[in-house]
Parts: C-alpha cells; sequence; structure tokens
C-alpha cells in the first residue's frame, strides 16, 4: 500500500475543521458553548489518534478505525449541525446511519489489529 508521507496535513485538517465547526456553531450554542468546544476538541483528538496509528498496526486495522472515526465524527457533526444550526431531513436515520458505520468500521478494525491480518 501506499505511504502516508505527511501525516502533518490531515492533522491541520483536522483542527481547522474543528476550528470552522466550533466557529459557525458559536452564536447558537448558547450556554453549551464550553461543552460543545471541549468535545469537538475531544472528537478531533480521536482522529488523530487514529490517524496516529499509522506505521504502528496493520494497514486493515488502521484503515478500518481511520474509516470508523471518521464516520464518527461525521455523525456527531449532523447531530450538532441538526441541533444547533438547521434541521436537517431525516436527521435521525443519517445520524444512527453514520453512527452504527462507524461503530462497526472501529470494531473491525480492533479485531484485526488483534488477528494476524496484514
Amino acid at each position: 500500500s501506499k505511504k502516508l508521507k505527511n501525516k502533518t496535513i490531515f492533522v491541520l485538517f483536522f483542527i481547522i475543521y474543528g476550528i470552522v465547526f466550533c466557529f459557525l456553531l458559536n452564536d447558537h450554542l448558547g450556554a453549551l458553548k464550553v461543552p460543545v468546544f471541549v468535545y469537538t476538541t475531544i472528537l478531533i483528538s480521536m482522529n488523530i489518534f487514529a490517524l496516529n496509528r499509522y506505521g504502528k498496526v496493520n494497514d486493515r486495522s488502521f484503515k478500518l478505525i481511520m474509516i470508523g472515526a471518521l464516520f464518527f465524527a461525521s455523525s456527531d457533526s449532523l447531530l450538532a449541525i441538526n441541533k444547533f444550526l438547521l434541521p436537517i431531513h431525516f436527521a435521525g436515520v443519517w445520524i444512527i446511519a453514520t453512527y452504527a458505520i462507524a461503530q462497526y468500521f472501529i470494531t473491525q478494525g480492533v479485531l484485526s489489529k488483534n488477528s494476524n491480518a496484514k
């Protein structure tokens, strides 16, 4: 598989995403500004930690967990957009679907880390 040459670009993308996301939600959060900022920081950190697994675990485990982390962030982003910014048609379906996909990929990634799969 191709090597991930520069993780810094992806880390910067995740950080910028978190900043832009908080900025867009900021005026709509009221008393929840601090908790949403803290949660967004944790969510972005999860994606950075998933990215940091590259080269430390087998490729299959890395890819599955990275995909899962991205779906997890998507699920929570949809949830926050729907709750604080604008209603999304069928939000519940999109949120639970992306969440379930995230859990599936993360679980498969953990299972493949513990196997001899390369």
